[in-house]
């Protein structure tokens, strides 16, 4: 969903991103805030919370950055059934990282963005679930 909304002078472009498990991605102007739903409450997350959310461990926090083009998550759930590229590998927008089966067909993941791979998080055979972070890019 996206819409403006204008306060005083300035108009600032909104849009929702996602609604996942009670969080919410809202961009701001392209900039990304996570909320969570608690109770009647909305929350803005803390950096270390989102990190949490994410699954990402000590190092992968060290990248103090999880936009979009920082990592290549699962479009769909399924299982990985050949990946086609390894840790500190170049990659290029448009490049072919895996083969997700599911719903009895494969689907070639795609990268969205060039960068090179700084963790792999999967491997053949691994079964994945919508959202799950597969590849993170530096």
């Amino acid at each position: 969903m996206k819409t403006n909304l204008k306060i005083g002078d300035k108009i600032y472009k909104i849009e929702i991103l996602e609604i996942d498990n009670n969080i919410i991605k809202v961009a701001v102007d392209d900039e990304e805030y996570f909320f969570k739903q608690d109770g009647e409450d909305i929350i803005l997350l803390e950096e270390n919370e989102i990190f949490s959310l994410f699954g990402f461990d000590e190092e992968e926090k060290n990248l103090h950055y999880i936009g979009e083009e920082k990592v290549i998550k699962a479009p769909i759930s399924g299982t990985i059934s050949k990946v086609f590229v390894k840790n500190e590998q170049k990659i290029r927008k448009g490049d072919i990282i895996s083969i997700l089966f599911s719903m009895k067909m494969e689907n070639e993941i795609i990268a969205e963005s060039s960068g090179i791979v700084k963790k792999l998080k999967i491997k053949e055979g691994d079964t994945v679930n919508k959202g799950d972070i597969l590849i993170i890019l530096e």
